[in-house]
């Protein structure tokens, strides 16, 4: 019967010590009581948000950057103010420190391990100085690590919390990329903010399912995880790298494609002449999911931008990238762009 009865908040203990071990590889040193677990990532955002921010507050984001992160900015009522994710290098730390002088920032929304859209990853030399910068600024910084694991090299960058020695950092972050998406479990761990999201998540939804927290504990305490991992990563870049070259084959010429360092995504600039948005549209038309590059902007930039999953074998994921690309052949026509206007 202990099966079907409400778990704690915090989450299932077997599951939090397992959390706690894997936060120690990223270079991490926590107690599971200083872990709450969360129907995925998403919620934990959520909570990290509103443990930090309320109604009309300024939180900084890097732009391009994570969707789920402004679609929660945007549905609790807060301003986002944008800066530049430079791939391999962060945000600019001069442009927050004039933004910093300039509003009273809540909290800054970073990705620093196989950022989303790019793919790419800060140096560590860069995290720890922008946890610096917001320890001395008191400003909360809410990292999402939900890539991380995903490195294609198999070396796990370290998080923008292992730098973190003042509880200014709220991780946030998931297995569900990496593993049984539909358990749609994940942590946060919120370090001086901890009883805020406990209180919050106590009134939310009480607590997350026990029954998938404990199966989950159970694949990573048989030891089976770092197996599939690396398993994982060699199959997504085998299809990440295969689908990047079909892009750049298939594609009108002028086409720009990252080269991601881990993840499952590309970030694709289409010539001038395009609009992501119109592209998405006529690509769910053909039940084909794309992104438009607006997404990854408050101030809707990146129009002829869009993001492509490759998180399938590239024989499920070709077909959809020829027809793709054979849309956007079709909108460099003439009468293509004739409707694009219209």
């Amino acid at each position: 019967m202990t099966l079907v009865t409400y778990e704690q908040p915090r989450g299932n203990i077997r599951l939090r010590r397992q959390i706690a071990r894997l936060m120690f590889r990223q270079g991490t040193t926590c107690s599971p009581d200083e872990i709450v677990v969360t129907s995925g990532c998403t919620e934990a955002l959520n909570l990290a948000i509103r443990s930090v921010a309320k109604p009309g507050d300024v939180v900084g984001v890097e732009s391009p950057g994570c969707y789920e992160m402004l679609q929660a900015l945007e549905a609790l009522q807060l301003r986002a103010l944008e800066f530049p994710h430079h791939p391999r290098v962060g945000v600019d730390l001069e442009r927050l420190e004039d933004a910093a002088r300039q509003h009273r920032l809540k909290a800054i929304m970073l990705n620093g391990s196989c950022q989303n859209p790019l793919g790419d990853c800060i140096p560590d030399a860069n995290k720890a100085a922008i946890v610096e910068f917001a320890t001395k600024r008191e400003i909360a910084l809410i990292e999402s690590d939900t890539f991380g694991e995903l490195v294609f090299d198999g070396t796990r960058p370290r998080t923008l919390k292992a730098f973190d020695t003042d509880g200014i950092v709220l991780q946030c972050s998931s297995l569900a990329h990496y593993l049984a998406p539909g358990f749609n479990l994940g942590w946060i761990q919120a370090g001086r903010w901890q009883a805020e999201v406990e209180r919050l998540k106590s009134f939310t939804n009480v607590a997350s399912a026990r029954l998938t927290q404990l199966a989950l504990a159970e694949f990573l305490e048989c030891g089976a995880f770092e197996k599939h991992l690396k398993q994982l990563r060699v199959a997504l870049w085998r299809s990440v790298e295969a689908t990047r070259d079909e892009v750049l084959r298939t594609f009108p010429p002028g086409t720009r494609v990252n080269q991601p360092e881990g993840g499952f995504v590309l970030w694709i600039q289409l010539p001038d002449r395009y609009n992501g948005l119109e592209i998405q549209r006529r690509a769910a038309a053909e039940r084909i999911h794309i992104l438009a590059g607006e997404w990854f902007s408050p101030t809707r930039r990146y129009r002829n931008y869009i993001r492509i999953s490759c998180g399938h074998p590239f024989e499920v994921i070709q077909p959809a990238v020829r027809t793709i690309a054979g849309i956007l052949n079709d909108e460099s026509s003439p009468s293509g762009r004739e409707r694009t206007v219209s």
